[in-house]
């Protein structure tokens, strides 16, 4: 088993390059290289070159998180299009027009505690109460926040409308 010194010198030494060696692979590239230090600390027998290991356990482990966040965003996109049903009106029949990656952008665009409200209430079907409970606001705030984006998406999404029938006549 590593000692706690040793352990101690190669994050010193080689923490900051494997943290790059990982962020060009992942966005997590920290817990990536975490959790191989961990995984060197848990090692019975010491590899004999143990930066190399380290290297080939952080970039497998950024390998992993790209693959796991590529799946998490494929199952992100097909919900939304599936859930698309939520927000009709008269104008909004011509939403399926629009691509989810614009729903996706026009979510990007409101603020993150909106956000995280719309994704809530909309993909985790949670209650304005849950809401609450899980974010420390009223249930009555929880609703404001997710009408006010309600509106902010419907404005963007419209302008996007917009931006697509001008083109197609255009051409």
């Amino acid at each position: 088993m590593i000692s706690a010194e040793e352990l101690a010198r190669l994050w010193e030494l080689h923490s900051t390059g494997l943290e790059l060696l990982a962020r060009t692979r992942c966005n997590a590239p920290e817990d990536c290289v975490q959790e191989a230090f961990v995984r060197l600390s848990l090692q019975a027998v010491v590899p004999d070159d143990s930066l190399a290991w380290l290297v080939k356990v952080v970039r497998n482990l950024a390998i992993s998180e790209l693959r796991s966040d590529q799946r998490r965003r494929s199952r992100e996109k097909l919900s939304s299009c599936e859930r698309l049903t939520w927000h009709r009106t008269q104008q909004d029949k011509d939403i399926e027009s629009i691509s989810s990656e614009a729903l996706q952008q026009a979510l990007e665009l409101l603020d993150p505690a909106m956000r995280e409200i719309v994704v809530a209430h909309v993909w985790s079907d949670m209650s304005f109460r849950q809401i609450a409970s899980a974010f420390e606001i009223s249930p009555a705030m929880a609703h404001r926040r997710y009408v006010e984006a309600l509106e902010q998406l419907s404005a963007g999404l419209a302008a996007q409308l917009d931006r697509h029938d001008s083109t197609k006549s255009a051409k």
